[in-house]
């Protein structure tokens, strides 16, 4: 477990890089962070200098039709399936403790009340907290997760 500032004594991986398709994010911050495992969540939280640039990105990919203004800390297009959105969107790939672990489209997106809403959302949690991944069901629900507890 990495010995970050106010990560101490949680589930957590150095979170070293976001990857939009094959555009690295990792220039917006530097050095590691924490990437706190959120077995209670069902999306997944970026930080917000990295969520800007993922919105820069899909806002690119849906020709500016992306509604990120009614929830500023999500994104979601109206009557639009998720599965068109699928098509033209990239996935995500978490780097964290040296591995990248990539999260499609037909993961990140969720399907409600003729929304197609986004799973990704702005870390705007402030102090030692504003600057991690919060990693919860969209990319948990596909790992194998092995917790040492002799070994910390």
């Amino acid at each position: 477990m990495p010995d970050f500032v106010g990560a101490n004594k949680n589930w957590a991986l150095e979170g070293q890089n976001l990857l939009y398709g094959n555009t690295e994010l990792k220039n917006i911050l530097a050095g590691s962070f924490p990437a706190i495992i959120d077995t209670g969540s069902s999306t997944l939280g970026v930080p917000a200098a990295m969520y800007m640039e993922l919105k820069k990105q899909w806002l690119a990919e849906t020709d500016n039709k992306l509604d990120c203004q009614s929830n500023d800390d999500f994104c979601q297009m109206n009557a639009v399936p998720c599965s068109d959105l699928t098509k033209k969107l990239k996935p995500l790939g978490f780097q964290m403790s040296g591995r990248i672990f990539e999260v499609p489209p037909n993961v990140y997106l969720f399907q409600a009340e003729g929304k197609c809403q986004f799973g990704i959302y702005k870390n705007d949690l402030g102090g030692d907290s504003m600057n991690m991944f919060i990693i919860g069901e969209p990319l948990l629900q596909h790992l194998y997760i092995v917790y040492d507890y002799e070994n910390e």
